[in-house]
């Protein structure tokens, strides 16, 4: 029986018939350089974009602008420096926050083209929000919902995995929304699992460049 169930999460994690995106961008000034890897098994349409001349990377999710994204380098003092994706009717803006008290360590809420400190929103089933240790890791992803139970399940699964162990796990919105780091070698994973839903698995790497 825990084999057939270990044979289901397998097929769930193949992204088999999810769209898939691919994007590289200089992370900071040492050469570094993030790929982001993005499989969304949401109906919702992703659009993904570069910002130009500044070697950051944003996102911007929902098309109807609901969800925006933030993109995130090093600014001269080392720490981490933000720009704020507004998407309003199709059109992009960018807002700098290298001076903005609320970029810091995550996770933090992205809702409505804004950036909050709190992930008690509960407008939507699927939570847009930022991952970030304060050096060069970080990753912008969604929460679905997950009870705990399902959480604790999960961590369990990968802890069994061959190489795969989780950082961190985090708790949005009381435990009813959950994602967690799961570090692979020189990828990190964040898994995002639903019941009844196949999962949305965002992989960040950090490489040399050439």
């Amino acid at each position: 029986m825990v084999r057939y169930i270990q044979m289901i999460w397998l097929a769930l994690l193949l992204p088999l018939a999810a769209q898939h995106q691919t994007i590289h961008a200089h992370m900071n000034p040492e050469g570094r350089v993030v790929t982001l890897n993005l499989y969304h098994f949401s109906e919702n349409r992703l659009e993904s974009k570069i910002s130009n001349g500044h070697k950051k990377l944003g996102d911007m999710m929902d098309r109807d602008g609901e969800m925006a994204g933030v993109s995130i380098g090093l600014g001269k003092n080392g720490h981490p420096k933000g720009v704020h994706l507004d998407v309003i009717n199709g059109k992009i803006s960018l807002h700098d926050h290298a001076t903005d008290s609320s970029i810091k360590v995550g996770p933090y809420l992205l809702r409505n083209s804004s950036m909050t400190g709190s992930l008690d929103e509960t407008l939507h089933e699927r939570r847009t929000f930022l991952l970030h240790d304060g050096k060069s890791r970080w990753i912008l992803g969604y929460a679905p919902v997950m009870t705990r139970q399902q959480l604790a399940y999960a961590l369990d699964w990968i802890l069994k995995q061959k190489k795969a162990n989780f950082v961190t796990a985090i708790e949005l919105t009381n435990g009813l929304q959950s994602g967690f780091w799961v570090n692979r070698g020189d990828n990190l994973h964040l898994y995002l699992k639903e019941l009844n839903a196949a999962p949305c698995i965002l992989s960040v790497k950090l490489a040399r460049q050439n």
